[in-house]
């Protein structure tokens, strides 16, 4: 069981402020709601993946351009940003 599963919404006598806090967590986790990535991100990198299993000495800064050459409208941030989450 998970410590956001012991959080009592309802509870009458212990606010949620005061729930939170013991058990530890960020109240700011108890509102966030997680958005699954759109089908153009999953594409992009599935793309980003192929380019850099094919060519691992490539980095960020010439998988974005590959794949602006390629047609896409992307920027070096975003192709960085999907290359960290590899290494």
């Amino acid at each position: 069981m998970e410590r956001m599963d012991l959080l009592d919404w309802e509870h009458p006598d212990i606010s949620v402020v005061a729930q939170v806090d013991l058990l530890g967590l960020n109240r700011s986790s108890l509102y966030y709601q997680s958005i699954p990535p759109s089908p153009e991100e999953i594409r992009r990198k599935h793309r980003i993946d192929e380019l850099y299993t094919a060519h691992p000495f490539m980095g960020y800064r010439t998988i974005a351009t590959v794949m602006n050459r390629e047609g896409e409208d992307i920027t070096k941030t975003p192709s960085d940003a999907l290359c960290v989450k590899w290494v």
